[in-house]
């Protein structure tokens, strides 16, 4: 999961960071209706988001579920009390989605689209997140030996 974390996180970030260089401030209310003026950041935003949020397929799921379906067999109510943590969280990001992407302009910025650099950043983060969400094991198998000596197992 901090593999995970830290694929979409740095993403985020990176994403935070091109556009405020372009339309130089982080406020939320400044921005609306990116989707329709810069796609291709709009969709690299959206994934990670959601890779954020936890949804299926894509890195973060993958952690998440590891993490509840092993704790749920020691200590149920601390996944039923995780769940109800996750949800805050999740309702904060789609509403920052909507915000940033879907809502009507606010402001009129000129705001160009990714560069080619920018964008092969994001498509390399873009291509490991939905790889580990739908194959984890090759990161898995890697995390095995370590795991098994923290948790007194054999490895």
């Amino acid at each position: 999961q901090m593999v995970n974390h830290g694929i979409t996180t740095g993403a985020l970030f990176a994403l935070v960071g091109m556009l405020d260089e372009r339309a130089h401030t982080r406020d939320i209310a400044a921005y609306g209706g990116l989707w329709g003026k810069v796609p291709v950041y709009s969709f690299f935003f959206l994934l990670f988001a959601m890779a954020s949020a936890g949804l299926p397929g894509l890195n973060n799921f993958a952690g998440e579920f590891l993490i509840l379906a092993g704790v749920f067999r020691t200590t149920p109510l601390a996944v039923v009390l995780a769940f109800v943590g996750i949800i805050p969280p999740l309702v904060y990001t789609v509403r920052l989605v909507q915000e940033v992407l879907f809502q009507t302009e606010r402001r009129p910025l000129v705001l160009p689209d990714v560069t080619l650099r920018e964008g092969t950043l994001l498509a390399v983060l873009a291509a490991i997140d939905v790889y580990l969400g739908f194959h984890p094991k090759p990161l898995l198998d890697i995390l095995k030996v370590p795991v098994a000596l923290l948790t007194g197992g054999t490895p």
